[in-house]
């Protein structure tokens, strides 16, 4: 039983810890991967070979999910340069290494690429092979956004063949091929476009098959159709930034507006995407810059402005000269013919390495025998060491419930004394109620009373009654300072700006001056106002006991359904760890936080010595009482 355990203990432990190197490492190499597309996006192709040398020369460059993610930027680094043939290599290596694992993305990622190669050379009925493995694999995974690309690549082979034999079909063949192929572009466009997720970083998608859906309507002759696509896909580039793509929509624009014969238009579009590509270097580019030279100058003789077709002519030509453009379908054909007897070869090569490494595990079966002997003594060592640590885990567990205990402890104190200044708060305002509203109304009575009397008696009054009369304006006058102490009228009345703004008046003096804005500030919950106004006053008082300050302001302002309070001072600061901190410390900070914790607020203080105090609190203001 003990053998057993030590065995599954052991091949869990190497799991869990190559499981975990694995991890770290990946997430290592997805990083440089974002690094090297980056630098391929920007052109910095020296830097991306650099990183990409770099990961090759790590082991676990031999484990093929990592190796299968390097080799595909790699293969992204060659289409980037122009080097398609090149590209194509490592993408077979690629396809044959995962073609076996029906469910890897790779399959849906490589075959992409390789059809997009035997597209751009004209070779369809290779391109659709790879599309329909696309397909088949995004299918299998229900990758939506995957087989939206699918649905578009088939789109683009159709509306490809469409271009190609728009012109040299007889009539007969055309009705019957061409509605095919009408047919087939419009559905795979349909397709693509109902199943490209929502999310906005796949609107690249969405604008190459409105792109292409301009192209088909500008062989269909539907011109102002094709630039309604047009400027839908470049609304989406613009708002992505992505350049190429932008220069790309321009082409096609004037293409169009040349056939609509809206000249003035068409070299408008000729020289927003001339000056998208003005002064960079990648192939692409080049070759933009060089169609727009060529149309242009076509477009000014139309113009009749000579000079500039001749400028724009001569600029063209001397592009040309420097500009190697390649498409040669048979070599890239090829390349796949020599891979496919390459891997032939390896095969027969394989075959052979197989007797070899049998008589290897032979050596390596009679090491591992030794190796799980060697662990099985190391298991009887450990034997003392994990009671050890049972015994810690068990300490350690008693530790985790006495902090949770602690916790509870100082959440159920937290709500009690919210809960008692709460009670004395309601108190205070029932007591000052009673006082202005019951008792101070019968002095004022009384007083009416004396005065009648006195009126009365005329003369004939006794001194008694004025005396009387006194005593009872001297009450009122000390109930109703009674209540203002108890619960600020102003507050009661006219809400919580007022409030401050009468607080920081009678705190204002000679040595310290309270300054107070609000901004949108409206009247809120009763009982919110009474919380939030000692709150502030508690702030006010230990400024006015503590900082030494000159001066201090206070800001009160209303946004998104949060009411923020700020308070400044120019004094002499103090040690926040330490008083906010201390349950028992002064300056009734931890009473405060333990307040606004309860409003589900925001308190912060921040305070440095010889820096002044600044405090933040922000409250969720759920609703607004009418003025």
């Amino acid at each position: 039983m003990k053998n057993s355990l030590l065995k599954y203990s052991i091949v869990a432990l190497i799991f869990i810890n190559a499981t975990f190197l694995f991890s770290q490492n990946n997430s290592n190499i997805d990083s440089l991967i974002t690094v090297i597309n980056t630098n391929i996006e920007f052109e910095a192709y020296t830097d991306a070979e650099k990183l990409l040398d770099q990961l090759k020369k790590q082991t676990s460059y031999r484990i093929d999910s990592i190796k299968l993610k390097i080799d595909y930027s790699e293969a992204i680094l060659f289409k980037s340069q122009g080097k398609d043939d090149l590209a194509l290599e490592v993408l077979l290596k690629g396809l044959s290494i995962v073609k076996n694992d029906k469910s890897s993305k790779f399959i849906a990622d490589y075959a992409y690429e390789i059809g997009e190669g035997f597209s751009k050379r004209k070779n369809y009925s290779k391109a659709l092979v790879y599309f329909r493995l696309l397909m088949e694999n995004s299918k299998l995974r229900n990758d939506s956004l995957q087989m939206s690309k699918g649905y578009m690549s088939l789109g683009c082979v159709f509306l490809h063949l469409f271009q190609d034999i728009n012109d040299e079909l007889t009539e007969e063949t055309d009705s019957i091929t061409q509605k095919l192929n009408r047919d087939s572009i419009q559905y795979y466009y349909d397709k693509s476009i109902a199943i490209i997720p929502k999310a906005i970083k796949h609107n690249h998608l969405r604008a190459e098959v409105y792109a292409n859906l301009l192209v088909y309507n500008y062989y269909e002759y539907n011109f102002d159709e094709a630039e309604k696509y047009g400027l839908l896909s470049l609304a989406i580039h613009k708002e992505a930034a992505d350049t190429l793509e932008m220069v790309r929509d321009y082409n096609l624009l004037g293409a169009v507006n040349y056939q609509k014969e809206d000249y003035t238009k068409t070299k408008a579009y000729y020289l927003s995407g001339l000056d998208l590509v003005k002064g960079k270097k990648n192939f692409e580019a080049v070759k933009y810059r060089s169609a727009f030279f060529e149309n242009l100058a076509e477009i000014l003789v139309m113009l009749n402005d000579y000079k500039g077709a001749y400028k724009y002519k001569k600029a063209g030509y001397k592009l040309k000269d420097s500009l190697e453009l390649v498409s040669n379908h048979k070599k890239y054909g090829e390349y796949e013919a020599k891979y496919n007897l390459s891997e032939q070869e390896k095969l027969a090569e394989i075959e052979k390495n197989k007797r070899q490494k049998a008589e290897v595990w032979m050596y390596v079966l009679g090491i591992s025998t030794l190796v799980l002997f060697i662990f099985l003594w190391l298991y009887s060592r450990n034997q003392k060491i994990k009671r050890e640590n049972k015994e810690l885990e068990f300490q350690k567990e008693n530790l985790l419930q006495e902090q949770k205990i602690e916790r509870v402890k100082n959440e159920t104190q937290v709500k009690i004394l919210n809960a008692t200044i709460d009670g004395k708060e309601y108190e205070r305002r029932e007591i000052a109620g009673v006082l202005h509203d019951s008792v101070g109304a019968l002095l004022s009575s009384a007083g009416l009373h004396l005065q009648a009397a006195k009126a009365e008696l005329d003369d004939k009054a006794p001194e008694e009654i004025e005396k009387t009369q006194k005593i009872v304006k001297e009450a009122g006058e000390k109930i109703r300072d009674l209540s203002h102490q108890l619960i600020s009228s102003v507050l009661l009345k006219f809400g919580l700006a007022y409030a401050i703004e009468d607080l920081c008046e009678k705190y204002s003096n000679s040595k310290l001056s309270f300054q107070s804005d609000a901004q949108n500030v409206e009247r809120y919950k009763v009982e919110l106002e009474i919380k939030l106004y000692h709150i502030i006053e508690e702030l006010l008082n230990n400024i006015i006991k503590h900082s030494k300050a000159e001066n201090a302001t206070l800001l009160l302002k209303q946004i998104d359904g949060q009411l923020q309070v700020r308070i400044f001072d120019d004094g002499v600061g103090f040690d926040v760890n330490k008083v906010i901190k201390n349950p028992s410390g002064g300056l009734g900070l931890h009473q405060i936080e333990a307040r606004i914790q309860m409003m589900e607020g925001v308190f912060t203080v921040k305070s440095s010595k010889d820096e002044g105090t600044r405090i933040f609190i922000s409250v969720p203001v759920l609703e607004v009482v009418p003025s």
